[in-house]
């Protein structure tokens, strides 16, 4: 809960936002401005960083001992074998789940190896023009040569506002899909002054923020790389649950 802005809300225009507390984090929490409330709703009124609402939370009478990484080690020594009578329920009885229920969200929380994978997922960054000339014939080599679709994550950070405009069309020329994501350097984390350590840092250190929590997994590839194979051959490869390869 305490993650001092480094989970950002996507926003693309002004809106009006409703946060609620959803999953096991339900049961133990209840959401508090000035009042107990089960939603919160937020009036996003401009883009330039000036709306600032400050959100608390409680906890709910009766579980002050309860954690919700508790729950996900349980999760880990149950694994895809047989759950006991004790490991289907929680602590409380707070939240229950069934032995196929069980296996099915540690499958997906863990991130199988990739096999049957639909799509393969690129992720990918260009600075500057010649970069994104080198991006383009990255993203064309990446969708021939794959045989299944592709979606490409790109950051749009560096983007152009030229690259940004053709690449809907583009994308329809080539048969792949493609996502702009972005996300602004936490002001707690010291400031880097080389625009290249901080195009490294968001290789690296923003993974976990800047992708939806439902993204197994992603394969990053330079903007200047060449595809020549098949990207499914690496992105099914058995990583054996490493966090990277």
């Amino acid at each position: 809960m305490r993650n001092v802005g480094y989970f950002q809300l996507k926003a693309s225009e002004p809106s009006r936002l409703s946060l609620e507390i959803q999953g096991r984090g339900r049961s133990m929490f209840n959401l508090q401005n000035n009042r107990s409330v089960e939603f919160l709703n937020l009036e996003v009124d401009s883009l330039l960083g000036i709306t600032q609402v400050i959100v608390h939370v409680y906890r709910v009478p009766g579980m002050e001992s309860e954690t919700l990484i508790e729950e996900a080690a349980k999760l880990d020594e149950v694994g895809d074998s047989e759950a006991t009578e004790s490991q289907k329920h929680t602590k409380g009885g707070a939240l229950s789940f069934s032995k196929d229920k069980l296996v099915k969200a540690w499958s997906s929380f863990k991130g199988q190896d990739g096999k049957g994978a639909e799509k393969v997922h690129v992720f990918s960054l260009a600075s500057g023009h010649l970069y994104e000339r080198f991006i383009r014939i990255m993203m064309l080599s990446a969708s021939k040569r794959t045989s299944v679709p592709v979606k490409f994550w790109l950051l749009a950070n560096y983007m152009s506002p030229t690259f940004k405009a053709a690449l809907p069309d583009f994308a329809k020329a080539h048969g792949f899909e493609y996502e702009l994501i972005t996300y602004a350097w936490p002001p707690w984390l010291r400031a880097q002054t080389e625009k290249q350590r901080v195009m490294w840092a968001y290789k690296i250190l923003f993974l976990d923020v800047l992708f939806p929590l439902n993204l197994s997994r992603v394969i990053f590839v330079d903007s200047d790389q060449v595809i020549r194979s098949d990207l499914l051959e690496l992105y099914t490869m058995d990583i054996k649950n490493a966090v990277y390869a």
